[in-house]
């Protein structure tokens, strides 16, 4: 729900400044006609809103990506290796121990 407020929020705010900017330039500094003004500053609206909606999916996307992440006792999912020794028997932090290569493929 709150990727699609945020999304939905974006791409309708950018669409309406788009058209309202528009409108002013054309109508007022520009002198063109209203029906010219309000065609352009449609094709503005619309492609400033579906260029704001994409770019806040991305962006909420990313966020909520770095957020799931961590697990719930907030490890990281980044592996850290406390013994090396190539020995096959190496254990890895990553919220709980693992002993074996088997064990690291098996999750």
């Amino acid at each position: 729900v709150a990727k699609s407020l945020a999304v939905y929020g974006s791409a309708t705010t950018a669409s309406i400044v788009g058209q309202a900017v528009t409108g002013v330039v054309m109508i007022g500094i520009l002198g063109a006609s209203l029906p010219l003004a309000g065609a352009v500053a449609f094709g503005v609206g619309c492609c400033s809103g579906i260029t704001a909606g994409a770019v806040s999916e991305w962006t909420v996307d990313t966020v909520f990506d770095k957020h799931k992440s961590k697990d719930s006792k907030g490890y990281s999912q980044v592996c850290k290796n406390k013994s090396n020794d190539d020995d096959g028997n190496n254990q890895e932090d990553i919220g709980k121990e693992t002993t074996s290569l088997e064990d690291i493929n098996s999750q």
